[in-house]
């Protein structure tokens, strides 16, 4: 596939980035929301684990791939070519940053929902637009509502920017996904972790435009600098 770290024409400051409400209210509850690892090898998507809080998860994924900076995309809907995009640029920037580790989470649906589009909406954003990175399921949506605040997108204007960017998704190499049975109104977006586990950056998705993929590097390197600052001064 063809490169598609494509930068937005907005700002590539990392200010947009900087925590703010909802996030900080809801920071406690934020790392408590449970997560389970999905299992999706042999074609088929199920529960690989027990429910585990995101900031054990976090932790746990920073020290076993010895990472110091950790990136969790929530995608608001694994079939759409925005979030596809959105997928293969991170992809693109874990590739490059071998100390950052790369996590995708997704809405309830991928393996208690009756239809077999939905897993194969999974399998084909996990196979060919996330690398074969771990992917979560976010069953009660608390990354979206706790760190996102439960923004909705307007389908109108969303829709439009995603007709505009036929050409770049087509460049890119990247399809329409099956209709599946998730919710996809609600907004999705990247949380950027220290390796103790603390957020530091938050980037909401605005539907049909790309990642500033200059801006999420600016924060990813701030972070690091951050997280390596605190464990220094706590030795």
């Amino acid at each position: 596939q063809t490169s598609v770290t494509e930068s937005s024409s907005s700002s590539s400051s990392i200010d947009m980035l900087r925590l703010k409400a909802p996030a900080i209210k809801n920071m406690d509850k934020l790392y408590q929301v449970p997560l389970q690892e999905l299992d999706c090898s042999f074609d088929t998507v199920s529960l690989k684990s027990k429910s585990s809080s995101l900031r054990k998860v976090v932790q746990s994924q920073a020290k076993t791939n010895g990472a110091d900076v950790t990136v969790v995309f929530a995608i608001r809907y694994p079939s759409c070519p925005s979030c596809r995009e959105h997928g293969l640029q991170l992809t693109e920037l874990a590739a490059k940053d071998r100390k950052m580790v790369l996590l995708g989470a997704v809405k309830d649906g991928a393996t208690t929902a009756n239809d077999s589009t939905t897993k194969e909406a999974v399998l084909e954003f996990y196979q060919n637009y996330f690398n074969g990175n771990p992917i979560y399921q976010d069953s009660s949506m608390g990354i979206y509502s706790q760190a996102l605040g439960d923004k909705k997108y307007h389908p109108v204007a969303g829709m439009l920017r995603v007709f505009k960017a036929l050409k770049r998704y087509k460049r890119g190499q990247i399809c329409v996904g099956p209709v599946c049975a998730m919710e996809s109104k609600v907004l999705g977006g990247a949380l950027i972790f220290d390796k103790h586990g603390n957020l530091r950056f938050v980037y909401e998705e605005k539907v049909g435009l790309p990642f500033d993929m200059q801006a999420i590097a600016e924060a990813v390197k701030e972070t690091r600098s951050q997280g390596n600052t605190e464990m220094m001064a706590s030795d």
